[in-house]
């Protein structure tokens, strides 16, 4: 929304377009010919706002769509044509089209029902049905899963707590890439998820989201001896980590958000989570995190976990068909006629579903 704001501004939308154009010409020059055309899957905002495209739909509620992309375009006039797949929705883009079409051709692509989640700090989803059809829904999840905004938040990097593990002594951080040597500096997305889990199950964390007044055991009583408050606000010193209240409640508004959309996805094509065939979690962060420590969280219903399957970065994949094979295409082509956006915010019971999400619960 910051970039959509900065649009708004004068010469704002020439600054943005002329840093992606300036990108591009980077990753051109890099490469050792020129290929005849490029294949862009962004999200419906991003693309636009590459294009240097009207973004005043997007800007503002009532939200819509000006241009429905599955066109070839010219960003620059010394590059490649840019085949643009379609924007099927105002906040689900090219990049999930891209994915849907990358399972979609994958040798054991999954049966339908199934739901395409890819997280950030938006997140879109995509439940393909057996009839066809595709019913898509976005919602804002805030930054949390990419470490921004957390008190200790930090993007994967060297020095950077990924995950935790409990030990005879307690939590040890895991580090990126394997290293274990030196203090913590940050905490990651995926770390953050891992660490409310851990406390979860050692019941350090409450289903409400706060830190339990009553240890249920020895290994419980001794982490929780780091509880005090900083700032004004409760937390738990873990060593070089601290987890605030506010870390924890950023954690449950990204949960509560994700179980809505999928709660209102599934009621709207009568289904039950347990009636899919499998949940296919797109991005870095369905990579790394742990789904395990997703479904003690609450993201998922008892025995959820089983379904979830990462697929990296499936719009990448889905782009790289698209730029080069015109079946590929005609597939996109096909694909804005079997959409139906679900508005999530304006679903009647959201903010009763909402505040129900609110829990470390299914």
């Amino acid at each position: 929304m910051s970039r959509l704001a900065l649009a708004r501004a004068p010469a704002g939308a020439a600054r943005l377009k002329d840093a992606v154009v300036h990108a591009v010409r980077g990753i051109m020059s890099g490469l050792p010919c020129l290929p005849g055309e490029i294949c862009l899957a962004g999200n419906t905002a991003m693309t636009c706002l590459a294009l240097g495209l009207d973004i005043s739909g997007l800007a503002a509620a009532p939200y819509r769509v000006d241009w429905p992309g599955q066109e070839v375009v010219r960003l620059a006039p010394d590059l490649p044509g840019i085949y643009i797949p379609p924007l099927v929705a105002p906040f689900v883009g090219a990049d999930v089209c891209c994915g849907l079409l990358a399972l979609a051709r994958r040798a054991a692509a999954p049966n339908a029902p199934s739901l395409l989640a890819d997280l950030g700090t938006n997140a879109e989803f995509a439940l393909a049905l057996a009839s066809g059809d595709v019913l898509v829904a976005s919602v804002p999840m805030g930054p949390a899963l990419e470490g921004v905004g957390m008190s200790q938040g930090r993007l994967a990097g060297p020095s950077t707590a990924v995950a935790f593990e409990i030990v005879p002594s307690g939590l040890r951080p895991v580090l990126f890439a394997g290293n274990r040597e030196g203090g913590v500096r940050g905490v990651s997305g995926t770390g953050y998820v891992s660490l409310a889990a851990k406390l979860r199950r050692l019941g350090v964390l409450e289903e409400s989201g706060r830190f339990a007044k009553n240890s249920v055991s020895p290994l419980a009583a001794k982490i929780s001896e780091g509880l005090g408050e900083e700032g004004g606000e409760r937390c738990l010193r873990l060593g070089d980590v601290t987890l605030h209240a506010s870390d924890v409640e950023a954690l449950l508004k990204v949960k509560a958000a994700f179980c809505v959309a999928v709660e209102l996805l599934l009621a709207q094509a009568g289904l039950s989570f347990a009636g899919l065939s499998a949940v296919s979690f797109a991005g870095a962060l369905g990579e790394h995190v742990d789904r395990a420590d997703l479904e003690v969280l609450g993201f998922f219903p008892p025995g959820g976990a089983a379904k979830i399957k990462a697929v990296g970065n499936a719009s990448l994949t889905g782009a790289c068909l698209a730029a080069r094979d015109d079946t590929a295409r005609q597939w996109l082509a096909g694909l804005p006629g079997r959409v139906k956006q679900i508005d999530v915010a304006g679903a009647p019971d959201f903010q009763r579903m909402y505040l129900e999400g609110m829990r470390f619960a299914s």
